[in-house]
């Protein structure tokens, strides 16, 4: 079972976890209000976010301080990466291209045929639907 330290709990900044509360809620509503689907990602990652957070809260003090050099070390050479193979985007060097091909974007029209075609696959046999889905 997890336990919580009890000293962790009363020496914790609950008047800061409130007000972040209540700005993330101001924003997420706001976003859900202009773009649904952007406050559901947005709150997937505020989800995220706070889980990532409690485990680091969770972790005593000294044992990150014994980590943090290699943590460090391990970021600078993220950011050397970067700098030496990655894409100019908008005037900044910040993404890391694939070497593969990136996979073109699904139009309505292919997913309606690629639909159309395993629904009618349900019923025939695999040849058949083989050759239905490459035509």
């Amino acid at each position: 079972m997890f336990r919580i330290d009890r000293r962790l709990l009363l020496h914790f900044d609950w008047p800061l976890v409130a007000l972040a509360g209540i700005l993330l809620g101001a924003g997420l509503l706001t976003l859900w209000s202009l773009v649904p689907r952007f406050g559901m990602r947005q709150l997937l990652w505020v989800v995220i976010g706070t889980a990532g957070a409690l485990a680091i809260v969770s972790i005593d003090y000294r044992t990150l301080a014994r980590w943090s050099t290699l943590g460090y070390v391990l970021g600078l050479l993220a950011l050397t990466i970067v700098l030496a193979f990655g894409r100019v985007t908008q005037g900044a060097r910040r993404w890391l291209a694939p070497k593969s091909r990136p996979l073109p974007e699904a139009s309505s029209r292919n997913w309606r045929r690629c639909s159309w075609a395993m629904s009618s696959c349900g019923s025939s046999s695999s040849s058949a639907c083989a050759t239905s889905v490459v035509a």
